[in-house]
């Protein structure tokens, strides 16, 4: 049993010396008389847990601070305590010892064990995650040290430029001997069948020879449209200066096309990187005019149109209603025209709905272009 710096004095320094007490709480010795000479309600008889000695008005002993039962009072005797000792812990009023007994004071060291013991679980556990984390920070070091992600972005943004370009030329390759087998199945103008056969094959070889050089002066032509089409983006829904001076109306499209790319984009054009921009078709009063925007470098647009994904993530209301799309050839407009023409004609014949309650984009470039299908009521949802 301990029993050294476990006494506490009672919640009461104002009792006598031969008064019962606790830290807690003072216990009353049986038998106690009340100010009117009337004995109180008895209580349950009280005694030492060594020796047995009944616990009276008399007899100086104390209670388990920690539990507080009937059965945990001990004498001054039992826990070598002296007197003067005793009767000082009741009037010292700084003392803050405390006595438990056995049973208490074997569950607060099992306690104190378990919580040691945890406290050592808890260190090795902290330990072992920084140096995981340590781990973690030594692979990632050596990821970034293996792969740069922005030169392989502008990679992948120069093979599919390139596949755009290829699928492109083989379309207008196809449409372009299209139409050099319509000239060459019409029939001969009357002139010409009058001539002799020699003159007449002659004549026939020339209209050859004519078609096929207009039809490569078409492809060179369109050859370069698209080129200078791929680095230029239109913008939709741009508030338009309503002013007679062309040079304030450029700087206000100006100063909204930096400042859209910067907030939505985070991309600061510098001078020479903006080559044109101006408004499409002729103004209308009440109507802002698409404006087309052009780059010189192919790989700021990509930037663009592969992040058009912060107009939804974007909160700033300036820039609410405001699209991009695409600088398409005629011929590539038509195209994405049949395709949506085709895929609701396709949608009314199996699905036997109206087209009404849906969207139809083309999304993909190249040979990878497709249609795909939006319902409109989760689309708002």
């Amino acid at each position: 049993m301990r029993t050294k710096a476990q006494v506490s004095k009672p919640a009461s320094s104002k009792k006598s010396s031969t008064s019962v007490s606790s830290s807690k709480q003072s216990t009353a010795s049986p038998g106690v008389v009340g100010s009117k000479g009337v004995k109180k309600a008895s209580v349950p008889v009280q005694s030492c847990s060594a020796c047995g000695i009944l616990i009276s008005d008399e007899v100086k002993a104390l209670q388990c601070d920690r539990c507080q039962s009937c059965d945990s009072w001990k004498c001054i005797d039992c826990l070598d305590l002296s007197a003067d000792i005793f009767d000082k812990l009741l009037s010292s009023p700084s003392c803050s010892l405390k006595w438990f007994c056995e049973s208490c004071d074997r569950a607060s060291m099992i306690g104190n064990v378990d919580q040691s013991a945890n406290e050592t679980k808890m260190d090795s556990l902290l330990a072992l995650v920084e140096r995981l984390l340590d781990k973690l920070s030594a692979v990632e070091t050596k990821l970034g040290d293996k792969c740069d992600i922005e030169p392989v972005m502008k990679l992948e943004a120069k093979v599919r430029g390139i596949e755009e370009s290829s699928a492109q030329q083989g379309r207008d390759f196809d449409k372009r001997l299209a139409v050099i087998e319509e000239k060459l199945s019409n029939p001969v103008e009357p002139r010409i069948v009058a001539q002799p056969a020699t003159t007449c094959g002659s004549a026939n070889e020339g209209l050859i020879k004519l078609a096929v050089q207009e039809e490569l002066n078409k492809k060179t032509q369109e050859e370069k449209d698209l080129e200078i089409r791929r680095r230029n983006i239109i913008i939709y829904r741009v508030p338009e200066k309503k002013t007679d001076n062309a040079r304030e109306r450029r700087e206000h499209d100006e100063t909204f096309v930096k400042d859209l790319l910067d907030g939505i984009f985070n991309m600061k054009l510098h001078d020479g990187e903006m080559e044109k921009m101006y408004r499409l078709g002729h103004w209308t009063d009440g109507k802002d005019r698409p404006l087309l925007v052009g780059f010189k470098n192919y790989e700021q647009k990509e930037q663009i149109m592969t992040n058009l994904r912060k107009f939804k993530e974007s909160s700033i209301a300036k820039f609410k209603g405001v699209g991009i799309a695409h600088d398409l050839h005629p011929n590539e407009r038509l195209e994405i025209k049949n395709m949506v023409e085709e895929a609701k004609k396709r949608h009314v014949e199996e699905e036997g709905d109206s087209t009404e309650n849906y969207w139809f984009k083309v999304v993909g470039h190249g040979s990878k272009k497709k249609v795909i299908k939006i319902g409109k009521q989760s689309y708002s949802a």
